[in-house]
C-alpha cells in the first residue's frame, strides 16, 4: 500500500487529497514530503503529514438541505408496524451477554440485513474476555456498505441487554430503551432506504455507512473500566490496527460516530455532549424544528422537544468512549436525564411512547437522505456526505482528544467534561 501511495505522490496526485482538496495547509500534504522518502515506501514525516490532510479531510463534509416536498416523502417511507413487529419486538427478549438470548437478538440483526438488497458486507467480531464471574463470550455485529470506500460514517448502539435476576413475579429485564429501540431505529432505517442505499453502493463513493451493534456494553455487576464496554473497547483496539486504505487504519476512517442509547420514551431530552461536533448537534436542533413546522412530528407539542439547544459538556460513559479517546468525533444521542425506567423491570414495550419513536426515526432518516444528495456532479453516499445536515466546516477536531475517565477534575471548558457513568450520571438511579 505504501508502494502505490509513493508512486502516485511522484506522479503529482496525492491518494488523500486527489491534488483537488483545496485545503490551505496543503504544504504538509505528502506531495510537499516524499522526496524525504527511502525508496522503500513514504517516510514517517510523509506518513504523519497524509494523517494530518485525513484529519482535515473529515471536516470539508458540506450540508446539504431537502425540500418540504423532500422530507414529507421521506416520511411516508418509515413503516411504524414494520419497526414495531419486524425488528423490535424480536429484539426485546432477555439478551446478557453469553445468554442464549443475546446469541439469538444477534443472529437475528445478521440474517436481516443479509436480506436486504443493497448487499451489506457483515463481519462477527467474535472474542472472549474476563467478566467479575468468570470468562464469557462476546460478539460485535459490523455491517459496511462498501468496504472500499474511503470515508466511515458510523451509525452504532448496543444489542445487550443488562444482567438482573429474575423479579419475585418471574420478569426478565428487557431494556425497551437500553437499547432495544435504538437498534430497531438503525434496521428500519436501512430497510427503508435499501433501494437507495443499493443505487449509491452501485455509483461508487468515497464514503459509505457503517452499522456498528455493540455486545458486553452493560456492566455485570458495578460499573467500572473493566467492568463495561467490553465490545466497544475490543473493537475500537481491532480498527485501530486494523490497514484501511493508504495504510492508515479503520478508525481514522470514521467521519463521524453517532451512538443512539436510552431512547423510546416520552419526550426525551438528548443534549451535545461535544463542542468539537456541537455545530453537528445544532444542525439537529434545526431539523427537529423544520420536521414540526412541516406537521411531520406526531404527538409533537413545541418545535424544540426533543434535542436541546442549550450547552451541556458532560459527557456520559458509553460506548462511544473507546473511540472518542482515540480521537474518532462523536455525536453521543441518549436521553439526559436517563428515562425514568432505567435499569428498571420497567423498561418495556408498554412503558415506551410509539409516536416518540416514529419522530426519532424521521430525524435519523433525515440525517441519512441527506447524505446522499448529488453535489458538484459528484456522487456521494447518503448515508455519509453529511449526517443530519450538520457542518462541520467550522467545528476543530483534534486527534489527541482524550476522555477523562470517571472522577477527573478535568475543565469542561475544553469541551470534554468528566465522564460520568450511568450509575453515578442519573439522579434517578436505583
Amino acid at each position: 500500500m505504501f508502494h502505490s501511495l509513493q508512486s502516485r505522490v511522484v506522479a503529482g496526485a496525492c491518494s488523500i487529497c486527489d491534488g483537488k482538496s483545496g485545503i490551505t495547509t496543503r504544504q504538509n500534504c505528502c506531495r510537499k514530503t516524499v522526496e524525504t522518502g527511502t525508496g522503500k515506501g513514504p517516510s514517517l514525516s510523509l506518513r504523519r503529514n497524509c494523517e494530518a490532510v485525513w484529519d482535515l479531510m473529515k471536516l470539508k463534509h458540506k450540508p446539504q438541505n431537502l425540500t418540504s416536498g423532500q422530507l414529507k416523502d421521506l416520511a411516508s417511507q418509515v413503516q411504524l408496524q414494520r419497526l414495531w413487529r419486524s425488528y423490535l419486538q424480536p429484539i426485546l427478549i432477555e439478551r446478557y451477554s453469553g445468554s442464549p438470548g443475546n446469541e439469538k437478538v444477534r443472529q437475528f440483526i445478521v440474517e436481516k440485513l443479509r436480506e436486504l438488497g443493497a448487499s451489506w458486507h457483515i463481519e462477527v467480531d467474535a472474542f472472549k474476555d474476563r467478566a467479575p464471574h468468570g470468562v464469557v463470550g462476546f460478539a460485535n455485529v459490523v455491517a459496511t456498505l462498501d468496504p472500499e470506500a474511503t470515508w466511515r460514517l458510523v451509525f452504532a448502539c448496543h444489542y445487550d441487554s443488562k444482567y438482573f435476576p429474575h423479579d419475585k413475579h418471574g420478569r426478565a429485564f428487557l431494556g425497551a430503551t437500553d437499547s432495544a429501540v435504538p437498534c430497531a431505529i438503525l434496521m428500519e432505517l436501512v430497510t427503508a432506504l435499501d433501494e437507495e442505499l443499493k443505487k449509491s453502493k452501485e455509483r461508487g463513493s468515497k464514503v459509505t455507512l457503517q452499522l456498528l451493534f455493540f455486545d458486553g456494553e452493560e456492566a455485570f455487576q458495578e460499573w467500572t473500566d473493566q467492568d463495561s464496554l467490553y465490545g466497544a473497547r475490543h473493537l475500537a483496539d481491532r480498527m485501530a490496527k486494523a490497514p484501511h486504505r493508504l495504510g492508515l487504519s479503520q478508525l481514522q476512517a470514521i467521519s463521524l460516530f453517532v451512538l443512539l442509547d436510552l431512547l423510546g420514551a416520552r419526550q426525551p431530552t438528548i443534549q451535545n455532549h461535544f463542542r468539537n461536533t456541537a455545530l453537528w448537534f445544532e444542525r439537529l436542533v434545526g431539523l427537529e424544528k423544520r420536521l414540526h413546522r412541516l406537521g411531520l412530528l406526531e404527538s409533537h407539542a413545541k418545535e424544540q422537544l426533543y434535542f436541546q439547544q442549550r450547552s451541556y459538556y458532560d459527557p456520559v460513559e458509553d460506548d462511544h468512549a473507546p473511540f472518542l479517546r482515540r480521537g474518532v468525533p462523536v455525536l453521543h444521542l441518549i436521553t439526559t436525564p436517563f428515562p425514568a425506567v432505567w435499569h428498571t423491570f420497567e423498561d418495556t414495550e408498554e412503558n415506551l411512547h410509539p409516536p416518540t419513536v416514529l419522530n426519532l426515526w424521521d430525524c435519523s432518516a433525515v440525517d441519512a437522505r441527506v447524505a446522499n444528495i448529488h453535489a458538484g456532479g459528484t456522487s456521494a453516499t447518503r448515508m455519509c456526505r453529511d449526517l443530519a445536515l450538520l457542518s462541520m466546516r467550522k467545528a476543530r477536531f483534534s486527534t489527541s482528544a482524550q476522555v477523562p475517565k470517571p472522577g477527573s477534575n478535568r475543565s469542561s471548558t475544553s469541551g470534554f467534561g468528566a465522564v460520568r457513568n450511568p450509575k453515578s450520571h442519573n439522579p434517578k438511579r436505583l
